[in-house]
Parts: C-alpha cells; sequence; structure tokens
C-alpha cells in the first residue's frame, strides 16, 4: 500500500478477537453504467475494496464501501464483506439475532461453546412460537408441527440439540471443528425458513399490491 492508512481495529471473525487490522490493498471499483436518461456512462465509481490482515491472527479479510461521501481513505467505515460478519437479518427477533452474534464469535475458538449458544438459540425460537415449557425435545416437536417444517429440517434441529448437549455437558465426547461448521449451516438453514423467507415472500406481496394498484390508478 502507498497510502497512509492507520490501521482499524474491529471484530475478526476469524480469531473473535477485536484487534488492529492492517490495510494491504485496495481497489477502486469503475464500470460502465446506462444513466436514468439510458447514456451509457464509462468508468463510473461504484465502490472500493479493502484487503486487510488480522494482527492478530494473520487472517485475511475483505472490505467494501460504496457511499461517494465518504473520505477516499476512510477503509475504517467500510462494512465487512468477507468473511461473513455474524449478523443475521433484523426479520429475525432480536433476542435470537444477538444469540447468535455471541455464538459466532467464538465458533472458531471454542466449539463446544459455540454448540451450547447454538442450543440456547433454538429455546428461543420455541419462546418466540409461545413453545415455553418441557424438555428441549419435546418443545422441537412442536415447532415441528407448528411451523410445518419438512422432515429434514427437524432432523436438523435434533442434531443441533444433540450436539448442543454434547457442548454444554462434562463428558470425553467434543464437538470438532468440523461440526462446527454443519450446526452454522444447519441454524442458518432453520431461521430462514421460520422467519427470513416468510418476511421477504410478505416484503414482495406487499409491493406486488402497492405495483397492481399503481397500475390501476393510473388507468383511471
Amino acid at each position: 500500500m502507498s497510502d497512509d492508512i492507520a490501521d482499524r481495529v474491529s471484530l475478526c471473525p476469524h480469531c473473535g478477537n477485536e484487534t488492529p487490522q492492517k490495510l494491504i490493498y485496495k481497489h477502486e471499483l469503475y464500470v460502465d453504467l446506462y444513466n436514468s436518461r439510458g447514456n451509457l456512462e464509462r468508468g463510473v465509481w461504484v465502490g472500493t475494496y479493502y484487503v486487510a490482515i488480522c494482527k492478530t491472527c494473520d487472517e485475511i479479510l475483505l472490505y467494501y464501501r460504496s457511499d461517494p461521501h465518504m473520505h477516499v481513505n476512510d477503509y475504517n467505515r467500510a462494512y465487512l464483506v468477507w468473511p461473513d460478519s455474524g449478523d443475521l437479518p433484523e426479520s429475525i427477533p432480536t433476542r435470537i439475532r444477538d444469540c447468535y452474534k455471541k455464538a459466532y464469535r467464538i465458533k472458531n475458538i471454542s466449539p463446544n461453546a459455540f454448540a451450547g449458544q447454538i442450543r440456547k438459540a433454538l429455546e428461543l425460537i420455541c419462546n418466540d412460537k409461545d413453545i415455553k415449557s418441557g424438555r428441549l425435545a419435546d418443545r422441537l416437536n412442536e415447532l415441528n408441527l407448528k411451523e410445518k417444517l419438512p422432515s429434514f429440517l427437524f432432523e436438523m434441529t435434533d442434531i443441533l440439540r444433540l450436539l448442543g448437549n454434547v457442548g454444554v455437558h462434562a463428558g470425553e465426547q467434543e464437538v470438532t471443528d468440523y461440526q462446527v461448521t454443519l450446526i452454522n449451516d444447519f441454524f442458518k438453514v432453520i431461521i430462514e425458513y421460520i422467519y427470513v423467507a416468510p418476511s421477504k415472500l410478505q416484503e414482495f406481496n406487499d409491493n406486488l399490491k402497492k405495483f397492481w394498484s399503481k397500475i390501476k390508478n393510473d388507468k383511471k
């Protein structure tokens, strides 16, 4: 890097630490675009990518900014593109999002604790759906019936419950790094089905109603 840009201090999803991150490369992205009048504009700036290295774990991070009002070297305000930051869509209840965010920070540090937190997130999903009493296995079974989960999703919830039990109880078995990846993937599929997809469908239908309503009004 030829530009003298100070390190930013941010959470590194790789190691879970709030740590200095050194910028090693910056790429300004310019593309050819058609404007609102249908004219082709060449070389339009659309954003800047920043490649950084975590000074704690030495892993790579990728940031991006698209706000033209930001300072050209304001990499400190760019948002993380890769790896995943652990932020879930706002269509998911806050307590569940917060629980997952805490879990995500430790998934590469403590697989057992991560599995235990995901188990807690399943309990919070049940609470949100007014299934608040009984063993978690029974509550998940009721969740399955209430939300009409496909069989493979119900199996995923039970796997997460069992691995969560391994994570929170003392014993010879330990949650592995490979299982952490599956736990994370399975949990995201479950919340996508229960929260995210229905929210997107509702938003689409609402916009579609406005669209047809405008067409009808324009014809009057």
